[in-house]
């Protein structure tokens, strides 16, 4: 599409609906044995608890314990991706002081910028989670409006799982931040 917002507001069929349907950023690449460093698929959060509205269930631990590991099927193959964070953030420069929190890069220049972003995903997470995650991993992001200050956004984010490594995540050690980053608004 010629609009990389086009689905914000559109159906699969093109149509309008209020509810948009849940989209891939037009940066990433999903074909199989190429998918992008970080995946990113946004999505509504509507009031009547369709689109994206159960990313929201993220935000307590019991949510989290209920759905460790998210399934991704793209026309290319089916994948699975294991929550490691939870965060509440600003999508304008307004709600921080001018600051900015940039999770929304697809690629990057090295590993020590995706470590870095890493970096600033774990400080923000709500909650604190059994899984690792590191420099060599793919990640994917699901990014959607929450109402808990002007222009928030709720972001749920997971690892690619590892070849050979199990689906399961043990939950038992997941427990809430104390201390997230969160921004001034």
């Amino acid at each position: 599409r010629s609009s990389p917002n086009y689905y914000l507001w559109k159906n699969l069929y093109g149509q309008y609906s209020r509810y948009g349907n849940p989209y891939i950023d037009y940066r990433c690449s999903t074909e199989k044995g190429s998918l992008s460093k970080n995946t990113i698929i946004y999505g509504h959060n509507t009031h009547d608890k369709l689109g994206f509205n159960k990313l929201t269930e993220y935000m307590k631990l019991e949510g989290y314990k209920k759905a460790p590991v998210i399934t991704l099927e793209t026309l290319y193959e089916k994948t699975q991706w294991k929550v490691f964070a939870v965060m509440l953030t600003n999508s304008t420069t307004a709600a921080d002081r001018g600051h900015l929190f940039s999770y929304l890069i697809t690629d990057f220049s090295s590993k020590a910028q995706f470590t870095e972003m890493l970096r600033g995903i774990d400080e923000r997470s709500m909650i604190n989670t059994p899984v690792d995650v590191n420099a060599d991993d793919k990640i994917l992001t699901l990014s959607t409006c929450c109402y808990d200050f002007t222009d928030a956004r709720l972001v749920v984010v997971a690892r690619l799982r590892r070849p050979g490594e199990s689906i399961s995540v043990d939950t038992s050690n997941a427990y809430y931040n104390q201390n997230p980053k969160y921004p001034q608004a």
